[in-house]
């Protein structure tokens, strides 16, 4: 079956590599998303803030190349190791892989 493995995540668009393509012509880009936020934990407020990198591909990667650094992000995806293993297994960090994102002014 298939397992939960959705994030929903606003962001800004904090830097980003050149648009590369892979042997099959698929655009692709990694960034880096910025998040900052107070959220409920065991009823007291916390304040969090992180950084991760998303990858974004085909139509959603030449759409983010147009966009100015700091740009809010609102993001959906799923989160994956970077590499895999000889094993199979996942290796390295983790990846936001994008599926759809909004801009939010």
């Amino acid at each position: 079956g298939s397992a939960a493995n959705v994030v929903r995540l606003e962001a800004s668009l904090a830097s980003r590599e050149p648009l590369r393509y892979t042997p099959a012509g698929v655009a692709i880009c990694l960034a880096v998303l910025e998040h900052e936020s107070e959220q409920i934990e065991a009823g007291g407020e916390r304040r969090v803030v992180l950084s991760i990198t998303g990858r974004f591909t085909g139509d959603l990667a030449q759409r983010l190349v147009g966009l100015a650094l700091g740009t809010p992000l609102g993001l959906q995806g799923f989160l994956a190791h970077r590499r895999l293993g000889r094993d199979g297994r996942g290796q390295g960090a983790i990846l936001l892989h994008v599926t759809q994102f909004t801009t939010r002014h």
